[in-house]
């Protein structure tokens, strides 16, 4: 539990009836917690103090290590917004990091995308972007940028004063450049969104030619019914699988033919809904046939 802002550490005195309450920044300390209204022991917890500006959010924060209760957190919550606090909303102690100065857009977005990691790879992308990998790329650019703008600024504020023809020249050169570099990142993002989304990968087909037992074999499951009738498969049936740390989402879907089965029918028009959203589409075919 964490709290965070100008009041964190006075509410925390009060929960531990203690108003000179005030740990040591960046450690732990074991203190007992109180409800105000009973004065009866709730927990023994630990508690941290972070100071600002050296916290997460950049504010004054403390974080409660509590014994994994539900009950008892929910409890302690009621408790603290009782002392004029609210609870925050979705992402706003990342928000609060982004507004002051903590994070920087791109490393806002690595915690979200670290946070819905499927796999091992994508987590582990994440995290150097965390670390600033993709901002030691972009920071360059933006200060070559803001040292074009500057003279071209100032041309346009003096108009009186011609531009000299040299350094447009240099500015075009120079911009130039930074559209390449600015192009060879983003030819990587369609990587990195396979990692972070990963691919749909829909099986089509003809009725009975197959679809579920490929399904079956690279889930490494029985979860789609095979028989010798056509028609068998009527839904859409999906397997997250991860093959060399990109996360694929296979979906079984039910054969493409004109039926009379009203049933059927609104599974083919499912198949045609998977085949719009697929990244790639694995058309099965039975061989056999000529």
């Amino acid at each position: 539990m964490r709290l965070s802002g100008a009041r964190a550490l006075e509410i925390s005195q009060r929960l531990v009836r203690d108003k000179d309450f005030a740990p040591e920044p960046n450690h732990t300390a074991l203190k007992k917690l109180y409800d105000p209204a009973t004065g009866e022991v709730l927990d023994h917890a630990l508690l941290t103090y972070f100071k600002s500006p050296y916290s997460f959010t950049g504010e004054d924060v403390v974080e409660f290590s509590c014994h994994g209760s539900p009950i008892l957190l929910r409890y302690l919550i009621d408790i603290i917004l009782t002392f004029d606090s609210r609870l925050s909303g979705p992402g706003e102690f990342t928000l609060r990091a982004l507004i002051n100065g903590r994070l920087n857009l791109s490393q806002a977005e690595a915690i979200r995308d670290l946070i819905n990691a499927q796999t091992k790879a994508a987590a582990q992308q994440a995290t150097r972007q965390l670390g600033g990998e993709l901002s030691a790329l972009l920071q360059p650019i933006k200060d070559s940028l803001l040292k074009i703008i500057v003279p071209l600024e100032s041309a346009l504020e003096f108009v009186e004063d011609d531009l000299p023809a040299f350094s447009i020249k240099e500015s075009r050169e120079k911009l130039s450049d930074l559209i390449n570099r600015i192009e060879e990142i983003a030819s990587t993002f369609q990587a990195g969104r396979l990692l972070r989304e990963g691919l749909k990968v829909t099986l089509v087909g003809r009725p009975n030619v197959g679809k579920s037992s490929v399904f079956n074999k690279l889930a490494a499951s029985d979860r789609a019914i095979v028989t010798d009738i056509p028609g068998t498969t009527r839904d859409s049936l999906s397997e997250l699988l991860t093959i060399e740390g990109v996360p694929i989402l296979l979906i079984d879907t039910a054969g493409l033919r004109v039926s009379m089965d009203i049933i059927e029918n609104l599974g083919v028009e499912r198949t045609r809904r998977a085949i719009a959203d697929a990244d790639l589409i694995i058309l099965v075919i039975d061989g056999s046939q000529p």
